[in-house]
This record gives C-alpha cells, structure tokens and sequence, in this order.
C-alpha cells in the first residue's frame, strides 16, 4: 500500500508539471471570476446566477474531462517511449501496484481541483445573491431576489400528475367503431389493431391535457412531501393554445384545492403561449394525505361563474407531455444539492482516468489522445443517440426507408458502445443545480455504481493486463 500511494505522490507531481494541465488550470482560474460579470442570461438576477451556474460547472466539467485523460495517457505512454519505466521495472513494484498507483494521484488530483473550483463557484454564487449583482448595476427588486432564492438557490422536488388508465376507454371506443362498421376491413391483424388502439391512447391522453374554450380540468397532485422548511410551493407549466389568441396571451383562472368549494384559491392569470411559467402559493392547501387538487379554468376572473362568459375564450389550451404541468416543492438546501453536484463530476472523471491509463498501456500518446478524444466526444452524444434510437423499428418493412435496415442493423452495436463509454448525461447535474431540481443521494450512489465499480473497473483491469504482458523492451543478444 505505501508503494501505491507513492506512485500517486508522483503522479500528482508529474501532472502538476505538465503544462497541459498547468494551461487548463489557469483557463479555469481566469474565467471563473469573470463569469458573474460577463455571463448576463436573461438580465435578471436569477437568469445571470442559473447562466453562471450553467457555464462555469460545464467549463469545470470540461476541463477537468480534458486534462484526465491527456495527463493519464501521457504519463503511461512518456515513460514507456521516454525509457524512465526501465528504473521503475528493476525495482519490486508489481506493475498493477503501478497502475493502480497513478489512478489513484489522478483521483486525489482531481479532488482537490474540483473542491478548488466547487469553492470559487460557490462563493460567486453567494456573492451575487447577497450583493443583488444586476445587468445595470443596480440592486435588483426583492421579488427578483426571493425568486432566486426559491428557484434556483434551493433544491426542489418535482411532481407531475398521475396519468390516468386509458385501457376502458381504449377498448370502448374500438368495440364501438368495430361494432358500427366504420374500421376499414372485417379481419385485421394483431399489428393492426394495437395500432389503431395505440392512436386512440393517444388521442385520450391529448384530450385528459386538453382545455377547451370556456372549459376547465382538474388534475390530482399525489404524494406532496414538502420539507418543514419549506414555505412556498411552486406550480410550473407551459401551454399550446389552437387558434392562437390574441397577442399571445390566455386569460385564465388557477384554482388550487376542491373547486366546488368556497376555500379553493382562485389564482387569476393572464399567461403567454409556448414559454414557461412559475407561481408560488402557500403550502396550506396541500391536503393532510399530501394530495391537491389542481383546476385550470379557460376564461377570464371575471366570467369565473358566469353560466354565459362575457368575454369568451376561443382557444383550446394544451398543457405539454411530460412536464409541461408540474408542482415543485422544497426538500433540501443548495448547499447539499451543489456538493452532490461535485460528487457526480468527481465520480465522471474517475473512469475517464481509468480509460486514459488504458490507452496509455498499449498505445503512443498521439493514437492514445485520439482514442479518448473519441471516446468524449461519444460520451457527449450518447444521450442524443440513446433518443434517436428509440425511433429505430425492431423490424423494419419493405416499403420503409433503406436507412432504417442500416440503424436496426447496428442498433444492438451502438447500444454496447453507449454503455460502455462513461455518459454523465444519465446523470448530469448541471441543469438541475441550476434549475434547483433536487440530485438525490440515489442517483450519486447510481452514478459510483455503474460509472465507477463497473466501468473505471473494466478499465484498469484491462490496463493492468495489458501493461503486465507488455514487453517494456526486446532482448538482443
């Protein structure tokens, strides 16, 4: 073991001497300090701190990412090319002690860069929000200011509401239509049929987000476990409405609670189409069982209990799939949501150390470099093409697309090169942190799981044996 943590001692050393490392080192330093004055966003407070929170955790990630792998495949790849690892070879260090050793100082190096940078984001933050830093250089209203405080600098839970059994329903209108002759022929195959159904799910699940003019929806909120210290709740949505209304904007009215009775908060509300919106109420009205009951109704305050609306509504409203209508809730401070935020980072750049040792056992640092630059960049996408590969039929047809034989072909291929390659984007904590979205201790322990046991695992093990059956130098007589 103390020849272990004397190889990290070097590494450590060795990286710090490095100037690709001393170069990302000093862009990181530079940038961060300058960000809460050049990173402006909306022109709000919140919109500066969520952009500043944003770019200086992906300049972080980025960085770091970079410099892990370079250093790790440089170290392994110098010494072997450079002919230093004949004096380390002669001494009795067993080679997977080696290998292990320079993991290990990558790791230490990594944690105190990251606790460095975690710091200094840190405190900017507080540093904006306590001096109320604006775009015009003047202190912003308080609203401003509490808006930052419950939206971003907290850590939030968010609920959508239960979907609704559809399968009645379904197979109701089916016998329906099968019954009156309007399907289009007597004898239809199985495929045929889930389809048609599948369109009819569709349809209902629309129409259960659906409003139409005039109208109202109710909706059942589940499972509301709000912290004790938390004060307000927030309701989160964002609407299509057909026809378009006028200049954009749906008049409406927000009852939280049973709507037939006199103690429901009527929230009036006079919202823009196709953007997203947040109002705070109390945490009152979240019944005993943790359930509330949320109405929306498309007609103006005034014509709430109109039988006749005097002012009527001609659009249909539409709340968008699968957020586009949530209630968020406080169950945690910034503080430990912005040091789960670190660890997820930490736990991405282990493996990548990992991969770049690997690289380095067996291959020169130019074709190395080349090889994790590749492996990144497909971690980066592999969100993107793990999406894209929902869409790919598992059997396509004659009359489809030659391009769909080409993806089902090498689906299963693109499939083990997504889980092979670490992918942070499963759990990337830097739109949370800066949404105030909660990073459970579950998804942490997920992430070391699968990023950490499995795949830094895999990694070193190949580079142990690969650098144990490497010949460091040919024999000539």
């Amino acid at each position: 073991m103390r020849r272990t943590w004397a190889v990290a001692r070097n590494m450590i050393a060795e990286a710090i001497r490095m100037k690709i490392a001393l170069v990302l080192l000093i862009i990181m330093v530079a940038v961060i300090p300058l960000g809460p004055f050049i990173w402006e966003g909306d022109g709000t407070l919140k919109g500066r701190v969520q952009t500043f929170l944003t770019y200086s955790n992906i300049l972080v990630l980025v960085m770091l990412s970079i410099m892990t792998v370079f250093v790790a495949c440089q170290s392994l790849s110098s010494e072997v090319s450079g002919r230093q690892i004949y004096t380390i070879a002669t001494k009795p260090l067993p080679r997977w002690q080696f290998i292990l050793g320079k993991w290990v100082g990558l790791c230490l190096l990594n944690a105190l860069l990251l606790g460095v940078c975690g710091l200094a984001i840190y405190l900017f933050t507080m540093y904006m929000y306590g001096l109320g830093l604006s775009t015009r250089g003047a202190l912003p209203q308080t609203l401003d200011k509490q808006s930052l405080r419950y939206e971003v600098l907290t850590a939030r839970q968010g609920i959508i509401p239960p979907v609704p059994d559809f399968t009645e329903v379904v197979n109701q209108r089916y016998d329906a239509l099968k019954a009156s002759g309007q399907l289009p022929r007597e004898s239809l195959s199985p495929d045929e049929i889930q389809s048609i159904k599948l369109d009819y799910y569709r349809e209902a699940r629309q129409q259960w987000r659906s409003v139409p003019p005039g109208g109202s929806r109710s909706w059942t909120f589940e499972n509301l476990r709000p912290g004790s210290d938390c004060e307000w709740i927030h309701l989160r949505y964002k609407m299509r409405a057909s026809p378009l209304p006028p200049r954009m904007q749906v008049e409406c009215v927000w009852l939280l609670g049973d709507p037939i009775s006199e103690s429901a908060l009527a929230i009036p509300r006079s919202d823009s189409i196709d953007q997203w919106h947040y109002f705070p109420f109390k945490r009152d009205v979240i019944g005993k069982d943790g359930t509330l009951k949320v109405t929306f109704v498309n007609r103006h305050l005034s014509d709430l209990n109109k039988a006749v609306p005097s002012r009527p509504s001609r659009s249909t409203v539409v709340f968008e799939e699968p957020d586009g209508l949530e209630i968020l809730y406080e169950v945690g401070s910034f503080e430990g949501n912005f040091l789960r935020s670190m660890l997820l980072i930490f736990i991405w750049l282990m493996p990548l150390a990992a991969l770049g040792l690997l690289a380095g056992s067996f291959l020169s640092f130019s074709v190395g470099a080349l090889l994790c630059s590749a492996v990144l960049i497909a971690s980066a996408l592999s969100d993107f093409v793990w999406e894209s590969l929902y869409w790919v039929r598992e059997a396509p047809k004659l009359q489809q697309d030659p391009l769909d034989y080409f993806s089902w072909i090498f689906k299963p291929f693109i499939h083990l090169i997504i889980n092979v390659v670490p992918s942070l984007g499963r759990y990337s904590p830097v739109d949370l942190l800066a949404d105030g979205r909660v990073i459970e201790w579950l998804s942490v322990a997920q992430a070391f799981g699968m990023m950490v046991l499995v795949q830094a695992a895999i990694f070193l093990v190949l580079a142990i044996i690969i650098f144990t059956k490497r010949e460091l130098a040919q024999v000539t007589v």
